[in-house]
């Protein structure tokens, strides 16, 4: 069965409706559904069936009740390159064991953008889709004041907020309960879009891939971004910010291979951690590939970190081109523990690391088994009494630390600390600057080896210089092998 256009008004009941249909049914034109009576009934109902249903443009506008896109128990395929769908009170699209749904799919790879369509819902749910193959392509998704205000869950293939490539053009969420809810699906995108208000911004449960691109989650009562066993992360060119929760709260309780990047984006936590990537008990022996490129966390609360690493496996990372700023107090930058027996292996490079208030510490890192680190040409500003640049506890370690600048504005810091390190391992210094230069009544330290376990071969051709230090070198009497320079001199 073929229409050119469909044009339903003034209806009391269902616009369009199919129920055990086998067959093929195709609009070629637009097929527009008007609600000018508040009908409560769907303006398209769908259902019992193993067709093909095929709608080039589909409108459903004004609806109330029940949803207005409603699929349900099929076993065909439902197909729309465009879909407008506005409501008021209901959710806006629904499709529940809907076989397959494809809005705007790719044409020989290729989606266009100009289509999908827009989907908004008050008071509603704009997008509820359980139980579905996919391959969604959506122009823009808006709901406001909903329990749920988009829920994807145990679905596979793809669904995709595209926008149009200006703020919000692919839509706002807000005031929802959970703003996104996604459980067992594959991947989900969302770009242009602004996730406002609501009390957990993101939920997200054993999601294949999930990507952020030029999107905002701001203002959640709780976290911006909850995830539990996502396995694939992409945030760029993106804003957390003013969640009173984490921005980022992920966990990871299965054994999986994870990939987490976090690009050329704004996390602002006036509450908590910034991100945190925990591994819990059942996600230990887990594999994370960690890229943080061009990313400014900022934190103002006492004690808390701009982005902490927990993990309890592999982890390989870059942590390249950042700003963490602390201000609270007692703040950390970058905080990395693995308890797993498995290598550590970090390049960060090149970040800025600016905390103030006083006990702080630029990097942190602590694991029980083997590390390869590379710290290059990184800054650290000490604006507060008792900070710290570096802080290492490791096994078996190979460090490489060249090229970088600690300066204290206070006092009583200490540059490089090496608080527990069990051999064998190397550490090789070169071009590093500490200026400790601001006079204080309190004591500064430079590169201080507070406890070695074995031995630790020690390398370095490059000076390495410490200004004003009341301790500019100390290691303990024979637990190294080698030497450094030091102020022009090898040591120890």
């Amino acid at each position: 069965m073929t229409f050119d256009n469909l044009l339903v008004e003034k209806r009391f009941g269902r616009g369009f409706e199919a129920d055990n249909v086998a067959g093929s049914v195709t609009v070629n034109g637009n097929t527009q559904i008007n609600n000018e009576n508040s009908a409560v009934a769907s303006a398209v109902d769908i259902r019992n069936s193993s067709g093909l249903f095929t709608f080039n443009y589909l409108q459903a506008t004004g609806v109330k009740g029940s949803p207005g896109v409603n699929l349900q128990d099929n076993t065909g395929t439902t197909s729309v390159r465009t879909l407008d769908v506005t409501s008021d009170g209901a959710t806006a699209v629904r499709a529940f064991n809907a076989g397959t749904f494809k809005i705007n799919p790719a044409v020989n790879g290729v989606v266009d953008l100009t289509k999908g369509g827009t989907i908004a819902a008050v008071n509603g749910t704009a997008i509820d889709i359980e139980k579905t193959a996919l391959e969604a392509n959506l122009m823009a998704v808006s709901s406001s004041g909903a329990a749920t205000g988009l829920r994807l869950v145990n679905d596979t293939g793809s669904f995709t907020v595209w926008g149009s490539g200006v703020d919000s053009s692919g839509g706002t969420i807000q005031g929802a309960t959970t703003g996104v809810f996604l459980k067992d699906v594959e991947t989900v995108g969302f770009n242009f879009m602004h996730f406002d208000g609501n009390g957990t911004g993101i939920d997200a449960e054993n999601t294949k891939l999930l990507v952020f691109n030029n999107s905002k989650v701001i203002n959640s009562t709780g976290f911006g971004l909850d995830t539990v066993d996502v396995q694939a992360l992409n945030i760029t060119n993106s804003i957390f910010q003013g969640n009173s929760g984490l921005n980022v709260n992920s966990q990871f309780s299965k054994v999986l291979a994870y990939s987490y990047t976090f690009n050329n984006s704004l996390f602002v936590s006036d509450a908590s951690d910034n991100v945190l990537l925990a591994a819990t008990g059942g996600g230990a022996g887990s594999s994370l590939n960690l890229f943080t490129s061009h990313v400014e966390f900022d934190n103002s609360v006492v004690g808390t970190t701009g982005m902490r690493v927990n993990w309890n496996g592999a982890l390989s990372g870059t942590i390249d081109g950042n700003v963490f700023n602390g201000i609270g107090g007692t703040n950390t930058g970058l905080a990395v523990t693995n308890t797993g027996t498995t290598l550590t292996n970090l390049a960060i490079t090149n970040n800025v690391m600016r905390i103030t208030n006083g006990n702080g510490t630029g990097v942190n890192l602590n694991t029980v088994s083997s590390s390869q680190v590379s710290l290059v040409n990184n800054l650290v500003e000490l604006s507060g009494a008792s900070g710290t640049g570096f802080k290492f506890s490791t096994v078996s370690p190979t460090f490489t630390i060249t090229s970088n600048t600690i300066r204290d504005f206070t006092g009583g810091s200490t540059g490089m600390l090496f608080d527990s390190l069990t051999g064998p391992g190397s550490v090789t210094l070169n071009s590093n600057l500490i200026d400790l230069s601001t006079q204080s009544v309190l004591l500064d330290r430079g590169i201080i080896f507070s406890s070695i376990t074995n031995s630790i071969q020690l390398f370095g051709t490059q000076n390495n210089t410490i200004q004003n230090s009341a301790i500019d070198f100390a290691v303990p009497a024979g637990t190294t092998t080698g030497s450094v320079k030091i102020n022009g001199a090898n040591r120890p």
